[in-house]
């Protein structure tokens, strides 16, 4: 009987640890897009200051 109680509790372990994982793996997923969502910004400052640049010391 021991045993059996054991395996119980170490099942609904596993299945805290799986939800705990999944939320992780959530969070990862959203720190992700908001990497790109920076890099993507990043990119679209270089470019708007490079055009800017370019206008103002008059290149092509």
């Amino acid at each position: 009987m021991v045993s059996m109680t054991c395996q119980r509790e170490l099942l609904e372990l596993g299945g805290v640890m799986l939800e705990f994982y999944g939320v992780m793996l959530e969070f990862g997923e959203v720190m992700l897009e908001f990497g790109l969502g920076m890099l993507e910004f990043d990119g679209v400052m270089l470019i708007s200051g490079l055009s800017t640049h370019q206008k103002s010391t008059g290149g092509p």
